[in-house]
């Protein structure tokens, strides 16, 4: 990473000091926030409000599993402290998501139901259909036990290196090799959902990641309900429940040193932003686009390629088909990219349901966002056919840098691959490189944030 400009002290500038500055608030950074500031750390995240609104239910996870005692959800819960109160809000559920064409809704979820779906769908015989899903239960939970027991080093360690090692334990990893022999339809089945869990653009996914995406969702998916927002409202709760803050900042900004610390300078403003330590927690590419141009060079990365379309629709609840799941990939029959679309389910009857709808495309393509509206426009008509007059658009604001629909398209895979923390020790600056663990999904992102949080608290103790 290029230095930070320094500056003089005989400059006029006040500077505000935290322990950690977090530039962005995409999932893995509001996870390490609440992490730090439950090792004592003062946080300061800094995001990016245009008009003071954004939509938050575009940016929470398509899906969420294991919120177990024993899974990553749960424990990363239980670990940043969050009140028990607000652990009990996530809720296990049966069907993780369902996929759906026009000639069948198949549910994925709790192994025993998924056996009995795919048999009574005519994807596998019944005995079959059970040995595959114990096979993909089985791998999935080797690949979990993995992710569970890997430390983040702030830099790549051998130890780190040994530790996501496909030979680990000289156990077999990755795809469950009987799977190869299932039905052409069920193995085409289980490539939908793919698209819609992992963040890895159109990169092929790791034979490790694709069983435990996949198989992950044989545990059932997990509802938050009651209480006040999501998951993304309770991570800032947390954060500001314990040593954390958010300030919202206008572009364009410069990334600074003052006495060898990092801070940030907003134009025209005579306040620096100061930690121990910077986290950039941002696509690379997004941040140069509005950095300004003695510190554009700073975020010098590949430009970005695929991107995640989202559009948000509220409706009357009795639109909602009652065989209809809260999280449907919907895969159309032309082969074009699945769309997936979640439900957010009012209280009272009387009230209106949100859906979030995403496609991915490329973010090369000036029509690319035009087109993955009439992708998502097919998948409404199949899906809700009555509806089309009931559903009204919720419009959003764009972000610029602080976006997390960006999708990494990492060179060699995305898993197991130990993601390099460190960009720089003086100043002391992090990435949130969420590249790394791109084919992960949403697991990938809590484990990134979590497993970040206690490696730069202990960087700084």
């Amino acid at each position: 990473m290029a230095p930070l400009p320094a500056i003089s002290s005989a400059d006029v500038f006040r500077v505000r000091r935290w322990d950690v500055v977090v530039l962005g608030t995409a999932l893995p950074g509001l996870v390490a926030a609440a992490r730090l500031g439950q090792r004592g750390l003062r946080v300061l995240v800094l995001e990016e409000t245009p008009d003071g609104n954004t939509n938050d239910l575009l940016r929470e996870p398509f899906l969420l599993v294991g919120a177990e005692p024993n899974g990553l959800l749960g424990s990363c819960l239980r670990e940043l402290g969050v009140p028990l109160i607000d652990q009990r809000r996530f809720v296990a559920e049966e069907v993780a998501v369902q996929v759906c064409d026009r000639e069948a809704r198949v549910d994925l979820g709790a192994g025993t139901h998924t056996a009995e779906e795919w048999s009574s769908w005519g994807l596998a015989p019944r005995d079959d259909a059970r040995d595959f899903v114990e096979a993909l239960d089985a791998a999935a939970d080797r690949e979990l036990q993995i992710l569970m027991e890997t430390s983040l080093a702030t830099r790549a360690t051998q130890r780190a290196r040994e530790a996501l090692s496909p030979k680990r334990n000289g156990a077999h990893r990755g795809w469950p090799s009987g799977l190869d022999r299932a039905p052409g339809g069920l193995r085409a089945l289980l490539e939908a959902p793919l698209s819609a869990l992992s963040n890895a653009g159109e990169v092929p996914l790791p034979s490790e990641s694709r069983a435990r995406l996949l198989g992950g969702l044989l545990r059932g998916g997990v509802s938050i309900e009651g209480g006040e927002g999501q998951l993304r409202a309770l991570l800032r709760r947390r954060i500001q429940s314990v040593y954390g803050e958010f300030r919202s900042i206008e572009t364009p900004f410069q990334l600074v040193a003052v006495q060898q610390q990092p801070g940030l300078s907003v134009e025209g403003a005579r306040e620096i932003w100061s930690g121990r330590a910077l986290v950039l927690n941002a696509p690379m590419a997004a941040l140069a686009s509005v950095a300004e141009a003695e510190t554009a060079e700073l975020f010098a990365a590949p430009p970005i390629r695929w991107q995640r379309y989202g559009f948000h629709f509220q409706g009357p609840a009795g639109q909602l088909p009652e065989c209809m799941a809260d999280r449907v990939i919907w895969r159309g029959d032309d082969g074009g990219a699945p769309v997936a679309l979640r439900v957010f389910r009012p209280r009272r009857s009387d009230q209106a349901f949100d859906l979030v709808a995403s496609v991915v495309a490329s973010a090369e393509d000036a029509e690319a966002e035009a087109r993955a509206e009439q992708r998502v426009s097919s998948a409404l008509r199949d899906l809700l056919p009555f509806s089309e007059e009931a559903l009204q658009r919720v419009p959003r604001t764009p972000l610029q840098w602080d976006d997390d629909t960006l999708l990494a398209e990492p060179t060699q895979g995305s898993w197991p691959r130990s993601p390099q923390l460190r960009l720089s020790s003086r100043p002391l600056v992090f990435h949130l490189d969420r590249a790394s663990v791109a084919s992960l999904g949403s697991d990938g992102d809590l484990w990134l944030g979590w497993r970040a949080g206690d490696a730069i608290a202990d960087d700084l103790a």
